[in-house]
């Protein structure tokens, strides 16, 4: 069994302990000591980072009462060890994972839902509740986690004996085996956990709910705490003074500037759409100019733009009694092209023209459409 320094030690970062075993592994070894200060990947959350004399610790992780620390180099069975532990990673976990049960506490107390999923790794964390949120509970309920941020609201941790346990109504996450550890943040959670926790919630700074979502019948919030939640928060900020500046607005008025923004370029969108369209009529007209003369197909290149081109096949269909060929792109990138008949079948034209070229796409009889990779010249060639 190795003596869990992590449970009542949350804030050292150095210790000694005595090598166990040391074993070859496929990552490494596999070490064990008497003693650590390594919260090993459990109860949802990865494992700390650090160094065993100097070597780095790759992953810790428990098996049944032993701490399992898997390493790159080998140490020394039965001599004592120094680790030392990342301290920032340790005191971020432990902000992001008291924040946590601050707001599962307010979810369990005000909805009677139940927390059934817990992820927290270095870039993402996530809480799953079996019950619906919606925008506004969400919001009230961050502002509730924040309030008791700014109450300092102590945050105990114990080993409850048997008789204690069985009088104490608390949470708790998954099936637990042996001796129960519990944490309390004071008036508002009491939940059985492994992990290690902040004194107070004054230490977690700042609370954050950034996404949610509708997940196997009840919800998924990803969310940040202290650290990370001022980071993402200062990012913001960034972001937003950006745009200001791009934007010449001051950011109380930035929504506005970005809606006059779309606004003006759907317009613009619009006439260019609009310009287009002439301009493609007007090819279109003098392609039947030509058709009238004996073509059986008609082709010119266009736009490389789809609703362009079924606006452009559309118009040839109505303005000529013979089967119609659009196509646009370049030699580089290749060609969009549509071909189309008048109710009557076009697949001899497709079948040629497929034989002779690099072709991809099909259709029916009497309808055609994909992408040529071929060059103008070539195109044109095929169509003579």
């Amino acid at each position: 069994m190795t003596e869990k320094l992590y449970d009542f030690a949350p804030y050292e970062n150095e210790f000694e302990g005595t090598v166990l075993s040391c074993e070859p592994c496929k990552e490494g070894f596999r070490v064990i000591l008497d003693r650590t200060l390594f919260f090993p990947e459990e109860g949802g959350q990865t494992s700390d980072k650090g160094f065993l004399d100097n070597k780095e610790v790759l992953h810790v992780s428990i098996e049944g009462q032993e701490v399992v620390h898997t390493m790159a180099e080998k140490v020394e069975v039965g001599r004592k060890i120094r680790g030392i532990i990342d301290t920032a990673k340790r005191f971020s976990n432990m902000q992001m994972h008291s924040a946590e049960h601050i707001f599962s506490g307010l979810v369990h107390k005000q909805f009677g839902y139940d927390n059934v999923g817990f992820h927290l790794s270095d870039n993402d964390a996530t809480m799953d509740y079996n019950g619906k949120l919606d925008g506004e509970d969400i919001k009230k309920l961050e502002r509730q986690v924040n309030e008791a941020i700014w109450k300092a609201l102590k945050i105990n941790t114990w080993y409850p004996d048997e008789d204690e346990l069985s009088q104490l109504d608390y949470r708790s996450k998954s099936g637990i085996e042996g001796s129960v550890r519990m944490v309390e943040v004071e008036t508002i959670d009491l939940c059985a956990c492994c992990a290690p926790h902040v004194r107070n919630t004054s230490e977690i700074g700042i609370f954050k709910v950034v996404k949610f979502e509708n997940y196997k019948g009840g919800v998924r919030l990803h969310y940040l705490a202290g650290k990370r939640a001022y980071e993402f928060l200062d990012n913001m900020q960034e972001t937003v003074n950006e745009l200001s500046r791009k934007l010449s607005s001051s950011p109380d008025k930035l929504i506005d500037g970005v809606n006059k923004l779309l606004n003006d370029n759907a317009e613009l969108s619009f006439a260019m759409g609009k310009a287009k369209r002439e301009s493609l009529i007007n090819e279109i007209n003098k392609s039947v100019e030509v058709a009238t003369a004996g073509s059986v197909f008609l082709f010119f290149a266009g736009e490389d733009n789809a609703d362009l081109l079924r606006f452009g096949i559309d118009k040839l269909i109505e303005s000529v009694d013979l089967p119609c060929f659009i196509y646009s792109g370049n030699d580089e990138r290749g060609y969009r092209f549509i071909l189309e008949g008048h109710g009557e079948s076009v697949k001899d034209i497709f079948n040629e023209m497929k034989e002779k070229l690099s072709i991809k796409g099909g259709g029916k009889d009497t309808s055609f459409q994909g992408t040529i990779m071929a060059s103008k010249q070539d195109i044109e060639n095929c169509l003579r």
